[in-house]
């Protein structure tokens, strides 16, 4: 059994200039210079990306052809095939980032690392750090024993999550009684993707 295909992720990192997303085991990095994805040949090893193109996306975003150059400067047909919807929705965001030329803005200060395990939401991570990398907000959520957990740091502690979503450009939660917002300073292309993905890997732990 592959259990790669059981694992995604998305990360977007405005200080490192990161901008990726893994599926069916392969990870795809964007270079902000030259508008196109390359694929990582080494994730077990020291990184050694090659430029993917011929790019080819269904309608539907549930199907991506592409060509790359392997480590035997081969020319290597990749396909991947949406195993989840959150597959789906990034493949969407790796098409849109192409067609739009996707660039880092003034507005992002927020890092997003996000994992999604068959579909649901294994881990949220995101840092909200200023121009001197000065750490000033962060939210921490992930998948325990089929339950979400926020951790919250004043006190430091474990809370059961009741409800997650987007909206009006805030990260709003509920634990207990309580109901917490975390304002998001990023651009709308992630934010509309966050909107989607937790949605999609969110609604059965309810």
């Amino acid at each position: 059994m592959n259990h790669k295909k059981d694992w995604s992720s998305f990360e977007f990192s405005p200080q490192g200039e990161v901008f990726s997303i893994s599926s069916n085991g392969e990870i795809l990095y964007y270079n902000f210079i030259t508008n196109d994805f390359s694929i990582e040949q080494n994730p077990l090893g020291e990184s050694n990306p090659k430029k993917i193109f011929n790019v080819i996306i269904s309608e539907d975003f549930k199907k991506m052809t592409f060509d790359t150059i392997d480590n035997t400067n081969e020319i290597k047909t990749i396909t991947l095939i949406a195993q989840h919807n959150t597959d789906v929705i990034l493949y969407e965001v790796f098409f849109k980032a192409q067609q739009n030329h996707f660039k880092i803005t003034e507005a992002d200060l927020d890092r997003i690392e996000m994992s999604f395990q068959k579909g649901m939401l294994y881990e949220l991570r995101i840092y909200k750090k200023d121009r001197k990398y000065n750490l000033i907000d962060s939210l921490t959520i992930f998948e325990e024993n089929d339950k979400l957990y926020v951790l919250t740091r004043n006190p430091r502690s474990k809370l059961i999550l009741k409800n997650l979503e987007v909206s009006n450009g805030h990260v709003v939660y509920d634990v207990d009684y309580s109901h917490f917002v975390y304002r998001l300073d990023i651009q709308e292309t992630i934010i509309n993707f966050l909107n989607k993905t937790i949605k999609e890997s969110c609604n059965l732990f309810w």
